[in-house]
């Protein structure tokens, strides 16, 4: 697997503050949802295409749909406000 190991590699990563306390107190999808994200387990349009073939480009802009790309970075989502507010 390409993505087996990736774990290991620590560049490029944003500093997260997120304590034990907070994984205890998490609801278990808000759990789930943060492990895969961690992981890039989550269904984005690149993951897709590695498991089943499908395209993946981002459906607002075409750009590479990545995981941080799906999350934060697609501009065309952010300027349209098509995004989750917490």
């Amino acid at each position: 697997m390409a993505k087996q190991g990736r774990w290991t590699n620590w560049e490029g990563l944003e500093k997260k503050k997120l304590s034990w306390r907070d994984i205890w107190q998490m609801e278990g999808a808000q759990l789930s949802f943060v492990i895969r994200a961690t992981y890039d387990l989550l269904p984005s349009p690149q993951n897709l295409k590695a498991w089943y073939g499908e395209d993946p480009a981002c459906s607002l802009c075409q750009l590479p749909a990545f995981l941080r790309h799906i999350l934060s970075g697609c501009t065309t989502s952010l300027t349209q406000g098509l995004y989750l507010a917490a």
